[in-house]
């Protein structure tokens, strides 16, 4: 959809917002909103910054099941949802990168504590009481990796001396769908309360599998629980511990389809340098080199071997291809290369992997659990355990957050599934793809001091973050697979942070912030390390020419440092609150788990610009708010993938220009109907190429950011009819919500996209028809109702191949739910 047409639309509903307003109840006003995006409750209408507040009822009418639905309500917010990962993008402001040991650029918290992978981020929101969107970079209070913004989920808490309540929950619906959930609560004593929760949610996937004997894809399989215990000691110490679990066990987010016309790209430039210079002119399919049968089939014909086992050299290979006396062979490759068939129909995909999972190949490193597992999945396992205690002294609050998280990703996925029997060599496999084995372990600790009763408003406190994990990755080369990554990392942070709002005037403050951060970051490569030891570990010979891309030594350590900050200047004219803000933030460099021999980044920085408005109108009957900002984005970190070996390559360097404004409205029109409407456009563009190793160039100056649509316009209308006008119990609420979104690429060559091989827009619209009373809550719902065929994720893997992941179709449903003890 053209930005012209959106902005039309919305100038339409505020032009008709004031007539709606007038001559109406007084009764008929809105909510204030409280959130603790500054690490104290105070109104959301009262800060000089932008944040989206969501609650839990407006989740549960939005058809939001998790953090990758949340652009259905929220137009500066996108999600790039594959392979397992949640990639957020704020104001298109976010990351491309994969995998254990990169960090998001989106920074996500659940009641205070940091998530550190992107693939901890999609669990189910039943528990979940409001989701606040930091727009922009939180440099101050959040730090690292929050250049994009942050997003802050709160869940619901226990209360001491509360009755004994709870809830239970059952959905039903198309794609056999069954969803149940539980939750109970109470007050053990007058100063000890606790609570538990537990969800389970399958469906049959969206994707069919056209491979005889193997499940469809994209299904859903997972569950989890929390439980909480509240313990007030005293009346000024507040004791919180919680504990949670997710899992899942399906294919959701790994549906990878191809997008593209066909596998065959000679001038990309990454295939370009790797392969110019072995002068292979005659090869039209260069990638198939590092990841074909037909290639493996030259090293045979070359005198014997395999690159697979590693006894097969490139340089015999090369040799082989090169000789003007084999063309006849080199011909009758490319025909079988070119006899590969994809197809790209958002409703159909192989499922063909033969991953190291398999054939066990894993199984010596990951246990026995996993030797035999064959086709794609997605096993997701994570655990978060925190402490939270608050002390409240005359002039100030002590808060000490406390938190252990432990996240496990283990996965087979296609990243090129050629259609069962196009592969007249070998019918049985057909695909190209990788299995990974990432897990990851986390400690943090916070304290800080948060004033009240003062004329001032001020804050300090200090952070300290570890993390440690192991990265395990197979290429699954059509039947064999080959050991590419077994490296371990290690990252320590310690910063210190502080906050001071400070008024000016009774109408104008002056809110300063600083933070400072110091983080290390180490890396172990098993691998050259067994070498040294004389250590034999499967695909090792293999190993050492898929890492080969930049041979010799690389650094196994680095450090970083950074100093952050905002201010900002609000000046309250009637009653209308304006703003003016510069931030900075960073997000952290690293290097490579993945792939130690490509090296490291340095930490990528930010700078914004911004001016605001916020206001309630109409005796509150009218919210609106409105921002512009500017960015100027340095040091981007880009992922791009070797199509030679596979290797995922860590990149930065380029540098990029955002700028954009956004408009929010709520308005109470009448009593029981509420518009909620929110636009943001974009003009962001990458400023630079990139270097690739010394060896290419990455052209992408002049391209869309990544995740980064032109405008998305959200339109939310909620109309509640009270039954007691029909001497009935209870109410019936109806919600539409209608995204409309120009459409964005999910990676920095501006190949793969919403709408598969471009960046075409989609619209899609949710309904919800709800009876709730006090006790039951029986709720008629359809996502997408017109089946709009776009896609919500993708990645491209240079030459080799483009693909993406289809968004869900229409699906719908019936949920029921009671509560007890209310």
């Amino acid at each position: 959809m053209k930005t012209s047409s959106i902005s039309l639309s919305v100038l339409c509903i505020l032009g008709s917002v004031p007539v709606l307003a007038q001559d109406r109840d007084s009764s008929v006003v809105l909510e204030e909103v409280i959130v603790t995006a500054q690490k104290r409750n105070e109104s959301v209408q009262s800060i000089p910054a932008s944040i989206q507040a969501i609650t839990n009822e407006k989740l549960m009418f939005s058809g939001v099941e998790n953090i990758a639905y949340l652009e259905q309500i929220s137009p500066s917010l996108t999600v790039n949802h594959n392979g397992g990962y949640a990639l957020a993008y704020i104001r298109g402001i976010g990351s491309t990168n994969q995998g254990t040991g990169s960090y998001s650029s989106v920074a996500i918290y659940v009641d205070d504590v940091y998530l550190t992978r992107p693939t901890s981020a999609l669990f189910g929101l039943d528990s979940v009481e409001q989701i606040q969107i930091l727009k922009g970079p939180q440099g101050a209070l959040y730090g690292r990796n929050a250049t994009g913004g942050a997003i802050l989920i709160t869940t619901k808490s226990p209360k001491p001396g509360q009755e004994f309540q709870g809830k239970v929950s059952a959905t039903a619906g198309n794609y056999d769908l069954k969803k149940y959930g539980v939750s109970l609560s109470t007050g053990l004593t007058e100063k000890l309360a606790g609570s538990i929760e537990y969800s389970d949610s399958a469906r049959d996937g969206y994707v069919k599998s056209t491979t005889p004997g193997y499940s469809d894809l994209d299904d859903r399989d997972a569950f989890s629980v929390m439980g909480k215990l509240v313990f007030t000691p005293t009346e000024a110490t507040t004791i919180e511990f919680s504990a949670s679990y997710d899992e899942s066990d399906d294919s959701n987010g790994i549906a990878f389809q191809q997008v593209d016309s066909g596998i065959a790209d000679p001038t990309n430039p990454l295939n370009a340098a790797i392969f110019a210079p072995n002068s292979l002119a005659a090869l039209t399919n260069p990638q198939l080199l590092g990841f074909s049968v037909a290639a493996n089939g030259a090293c045979q014909m070359s005198g014997g071997g395999s690159l697979l086992d590693g006894t097969c050299s490139p340089n015999e290979l090369f040799g082989f291809l090169a000789d003007p006396n084999n063309l006849p062979t080199v011909s009758a490759l490319n025909a079988a290369a070119s006899g590969i068939s994809f197809d790209n129909r958002s409703d159909i995909n192989p499922n063909v992997t033969s991953s190291a999972f398999g054939s066990g190949v894993t199984a010596p490193f990951t246990g026995a659990e996993s030797y035999g597992r064959k086709g794609i999945f997605n096993y997701l396992e994570d655990s978060r355990y925190s402490l939270n205690i608050t002390s409240e002294y005359e002039f100030f609050d002590l808060v000490s957050v406390t938190a252990y998280t432990e996240s496990l990703l283990n996965s087979a996925a296609d990243v090129l599934s050629a259609m069962p029997g196009s592969v007249a060599y070998n019918p049985a496999s057909g695909n190209v793809g990788f299995s990974t084995w990432f897990d990851s372990k986390s400690w943090s600790e916070e304290i800080r001091l948060v004033s009240k009763d003062m004329s001032f408003d001020w804050l300090a406190g200090l952070t300290y973050f570890h993390d440690e994990g192991m990265a395990k990755i197979n290429a699954d080369v059509l039947g064999d697979s080959l050991r590419q990554a077994d490296n371990k990392f290690e990252v320590d942070s310690l910063a210190a942070f502080g906050q001071i709002k400070y008024p000016l005037s009774d109408k104008a403050n002056m809110t300063l912030g600083a933070r400072y951060t110091h983080e290390e970051f180490e890396l172990v490569d098993h691998i050259d390390q067994a070498v040294a030891d004389g250590i034999a570990l499967p695909g090792l010979r293999s190993v050492q020419f898929f890492n080969s891309l930049t041979p010799g030594l690389f650094p196994t350590t680095d450090s970083y440092e950074n100093l952050t900050g905002n201010i900002a200047l609000d000046y309250m004219l009637d009653d209308v609150l304006f703003y003016g803000s510069v931030g900075t933030g960073f997000k952290s460099g690293n290097l490579n788990a993945q792939n130690p021999l490509s090296g490291g980044v340095d930490p990528e920085k930010i700078t914004s610009y911004e001016l605001g408005f916020k206001s309630d109108l109409f005796g509150n009957r009218i919210r609106l708010n409105g921002a512009s900002f500017f960015y100027q984005y340095d040091n981007i970190h880009i992922q791009v993938i070797n199509s030679n070996s596979g290797a995922t390559i860590l990149l930065n360097g380029s540098n990029a220009e955002v700028f954009g404004a956004e408009l929010e409205l709520v308005a109470a029109l009448t009593e029981g109907l509420t518009l909620n409407t929110g636009l943001t456009v974009l003009n962001a563009e990458y400023k630079d190429d990139v270097n690739i190793l010394g060896q290419s160039t990455l052209s992408i100056n002049g391209n869309k950011i990544a995740g980064a649509p032109e405008s998305s316009l959200t339109v939310g209308l909620e109309y509640v009819y009270p039954l007691d006008k029909l001497d009935m119990n209870g109410d019936l609420i109806f919600n539409l919500n209608a995204l409309f979104n120009s459409g964005y690429y999910f990676e920095s060559e501006n190949r793969v996209g919403t709408g598969g091989n471009n960046n075409d827009g989609y619209n899609t619209y949710n309904a919800n028809l709800t009876y709730q009373s006090e006790a039951w809550s029986v709720s008629l719902w359809a996502n997408n109702l017109t089946d709009e065929e776009y896609y919500r994720g993708g990645l491209l893997a240079n030459g080799l191949s483009e693909v993406a992941i289809a968004a869900a179709p229409r699906h719908y449903g019936l949920s029921v739910s009671y509560n007890f003890g209310l």
